[in-house]
């Protein structure tokens, strides 16, 4: 098919760029491709919330200040999914798990402004650090499953999936595969079969993380004791090494963990569009290799350093000098990207220009991620970043020179002539482009800034 290009000019929003940043004089030309070819539906967006910072907000705010940034994150953001936290470390018992865990969510109130807030289902991270386990795997699965069924059983708190252990990077091999099996035996055995296992959450989709998937594939009831694969995604995302696995035995893929990218940041400045655009990147990332699920790794706490710095893992914090709510840039690009995929959008597959990196993965990152799905309702969204001119560089990643790039963008001739709104982010929120594309033979045509998200939804 011959591409007709028609080029329709949208003036780039110049607020992205740093004094020392500059655009290259022509635009660069590309074209992706939006093959007939669906893939996974997007079924669940969350985030991790952890007890200390919302303790620490109680105690200096009140616990108005926590039900309002709780509705600002979960709520406005579409967040059907929460992931609570446990310490499941072999010096602390079950009873010590179930004092700890009700203190910190239940007693607090959290749990329920957590549902308030519209979180229907809640994933457990059974949190050990990265220590080699030192008791017997059927000990350790026996002791979590009892946790699971206690908290449900005495206090009604559903959990819904359980990670193994977050980040088991001292397990041998072997320890993880027994436990899947023994965690979902005793489960079974507890009345908690409702309750999915996902695993491994390795810290990066790399090969280890491989390594350990071929070996829970290798025992066929540990394996068939898994309802999704998971890995987390800093600075490495989903890639295909790791979705094949997914595809191969029909799993979900869970990404259970994306957190501030930039290693040797600590601190985010207010309007941080660099940070911004990489969690926008590894969301769309992720879901051209097939993620189901996906969570950003804090909602909301309580650092917060004014007047030049902001935590880089929350999304929003109390604001110290007004006793508000602070929210950080990457907030408003992952509301950008929720208002143009829904939860049970289905995605399709991407091909890329010839010799244009496409995936974010470990090294140099790519310049432009896209990604295209079918929402319910039938429209059509789109989402492409643009990570170039991000002033940082370490063996671990690089980013390209700041450049501005003209994208095509062929989709499948099922679309019709369907016209998208066009949306660009800004620092502190969204911008609604006034002027709306329209599909002609099959192509978008759009210009994209550094640091800047650009989403498209059919009307």
């Amino acid at each position: 098919m011959m591409l007709c290009r028609k080029l329709i000019y949208i003036t780039p929003f110049l607020m992205f760029f740093n004094a020392s940043q500059s655009f290259a004089n022509q635009a660069s030309d590309v074209t992706y491709i939006v093959l007939d070819k669906p893939k996974q539906i997007f079924q669940g967006f969350g985030a991790s919330q952890t007890r200390t910072g919302v303790l620490k907000i109680n105690q200096n705010y009140g616990s108005t200040l926590v039900k309002k940034m709780s509705k600002e994150v979960y709520e406005k953001l579409g967040m059907n999914w929460a992931r609570l936290w446990v310490h499941s470390r072999e010096n602390v018992s079950s009873e010590l798990m179930k004092y700890r865990f009700y203190k910190h969510y239940i007693n607090s109130g959290l749990y329920n402004t957590l549902k308030d807030s519209g979180v229907q289902k809640f994933l457990l991270a059974p949190a050990r650090g990265e220590e080699v386990p030192r008791e017997s795997m059927f000990e350790y699965a026996n002791k979590l499953a009892r946790f699971i069924a206690d908290i449900y059983k005495e206090r009604g708190i559903r959990i819904d999936v359980t990670g193994i252990a977050n980040e088991p990077q001292g397990f041998q091999h072997q320890q993880i595969v027994l436990a899947a099996k023994y965690l979902r035996q005793e489960l079974d055995r507890l009345g908690m079969s409702h309750v999915g296992i996902i695993g491994p959450e390795w810290a990066s989709a790399d090969r280890h993380a491989a390594d350990v998937l071929e070996a829970l594939q290798s025992e066929p009831e540990s394996w068939d004791a898994l309802r999704g694969i998971s890995t987390h995604s800093y600075n490495m995302g989903a890639n295909r090494l790791i979705e094949n696995f997914a595809l191969d035995s029909n799993k979900e893929y869970w990404m259970t963990e994306a957190g501030r990218a930039l290693p040797s940041v600590i601190d985010e400045s207010p309007g941080d569009t660099d940070a911004a655009s990489t969690v926008a990147a590894r969301f769309l990332n992720d879901m051209n290799y097939s993620v189901t699920h996906w969570f950003w790794f804090l909602g909301f706490g309580h650092i917060d350093k004014h007047p030049n710095k902001d935590s880089g893992q929350v999304l929003v914090k109390p604001d110290d000098r007004t006793g508000g709510i602070k929210f950080n840039t990457k907030y408003f690009y992952l509301k950008q990207l929720r208002q143009t995929f829904d939860l049970g959008a289905r995605f399709y597959a991407i091909v890329p220009p010839k010799g244009l990196r496409n995936v974010w993965s470990y090294g140099q990152k790519p310049a432009i991620t896209l990604s295209a799905a079918k929402n319910p309702d039938n429209s059509w969204g789109i989402g492409i970043v643009n990570t170039t001119g991000i002033p940082f560089s370490n063996q671990l990643m690089q980013f390209y020179e700041a450049k501005t790039y003209s994208v095509d963008i062929l989709l499948p001739a099922d679309v019709g002539n369907k016209t998208f709104r066009v949306y660009r982010s800004r620092p502190d929120g969204i911008r609604e482009d006034k002027e709306i594309l329209e599909l002609k033979n099959g192509v978008l045509s759009i210009d994209i800034s550094p640091h800047e998200l650009v989403t498209l939804r059919s009307l």
